[in-house]
């Protein structure tokens, strides 16, 4: 450290290069205030414009630039360092820094644009028109593949810049896979069952989802590379790894269509003579019903004959799907029902056992009674 001190302040071309190199700075430092107002003026031009391209590409570049031009013009000034320091560097480490600097400045763009793209996606594409087809564990999964699509291109120019063969790695990395296979092969089934996930979206999440074949239902709270996180009902988080997805089946209640309301009237025996204006009636009520998908299927039938009643079997759909609403269409169809069947003079039956009395046994036993006195 003495020595470089020394070179520039007793040495005269040491204080040409310092002078040279102040001037360098002082220059690059004022383009480089300009260049942070020129770009802040692009970003809010392109804000205003329709096209949200030319945003992501001006805000993955800001940084990027700045940062590469700085770190070229240190690379630069080292050429006026004392030749005893330049000797401990060729010229060819300069070059490759510089390479590597690009490169690395490219790669850190392509990250930042993705970012940006993924920010945008979730906030305007998710759940729109535009983006119908996409939730947020698509965007976000996009953004994951790009992201590791990036840094791998990164990697492999990163070592052509330092002249690293890819064929010995390559040759290593079959060799050590194979032992690397075997020991996270859970790992890897997992990893592939987040991505059948991810494009297959048997569920997003937000989804309640449930399977017939494993004691899981709840809500979808994440979906990651190895696990996903569900909520159960009673509020406890359920990690499921991902390997188990493609080989169970799975129910998601959150993508129906409609409720179904499936009930059955008993309805006395003594009132068969009311059963077709009831019937009438409930088909009358059901259709007029603003709660209640016309389109859908709807009937009211005389089921069947039952051991204690006559069993009406009311079958329809209600529009919502929404658990909480659809308690309350179906608390009220219940009561129209059943209001229905008052109305018309019947009631609704409940289990009963009638039995019968020989009339003729019970004289016989009346005038063993009488005798025995």
């Amino acid at each position: 450290m003495h020595n470089i001190i020394n070179y520039f302040l007793n040495d005269q071309n040491g204080l040409t290069s310092l002078g040279l190199a102040v001037v360098i700075l002082l220059t690059v430092f004022v383009l480089d205030r300009v260049y942070i107002v020129v770009m802040n003026l692009l970003l809010k031009q392109s804000a205003k414009s329709k096209n949200i391209w030319d945003d992501f590409f001006i805000f993955a570049l800001k940084s990027p630039i700045r940062v590469l031009a700085w770190y070229c013009v240190l690379l630069y000034l080292f050429a006026f360092t004392p030749d005893w320091l330049q000797s401990h560097f060729s010229v060819k480490f300069t070059v490759i820094a510089r390479e590597a600097g690009i490169v690395v400045a490219l790669v850190w763009a392509c990250l930042r644009f993705i970012s940006r793209a993924e920010t945008y996606g979730l906030d305007h594409w998710s759940g729109s028109r535009r983006g119908q087809n996409l939730d947020k564990a698509s965007i976000r999964a996009i953004a994951k593949f790009s992201r590791i699509i990036v840094i791998i291109l990164g990697v492999i120019m990163i070592l052509q810049v330092i002249n690293i063969p890819l064929s010995g790695i390559l040759a290593f990395g079959s060799i050590g896979g194979v032992a690397f296979a075997f020991a996270s092969k859970d790992m890897v089934a997992n990893f592939f069952g987040g991505l059948l996930i991810y494009f297959d979206r048997p569920f997003s999440v937000g989804d309640w989802i449930a399977s017939p074949d494993k004691q899981i239902e709840g809500t979808v709270e994440k979906i990651g590379w190895r696990l996903t996180r569900i909520r159960t009902f009673d509020k406890r988080p359920l990690y499921v790894p991902n390997a188990i997805f493609p080989n169970i089946a799975v129910q998601n209640p959150s993508r129906m269509l409609n409720r179904r309301i499936k009930v059955i009237v008993g309805i006395r025996y003594c009132d068969v003579s009311r059963i077709e204006s009831i019937l009438t009636a409930m088909r009358v009520m059901l259709q007029e019903h603003p709660e209640i998908d016309q389109k859908q299927t709807l009937f009211v039938n005389l089921q069947d004959l039952g051991p204690s009643s006559l069993e009406i079997l009311v079958y329809t759909f209600t529009k919502t799907t929404q658990w909480v609403k659809y308690q309350g269409i179906r608390e009220d169809v219940l009561l129209r029902l059943l209001r229905i069947v008052e109305a018309h003079g019947g009631q609704c039956a409940f289990p009963t056992t009638t039995l019968d009395f020989s009339e003729e046994r019970i004289d016989i036993q009346n005038s063993e009674i009488r005798h025995g006195e």
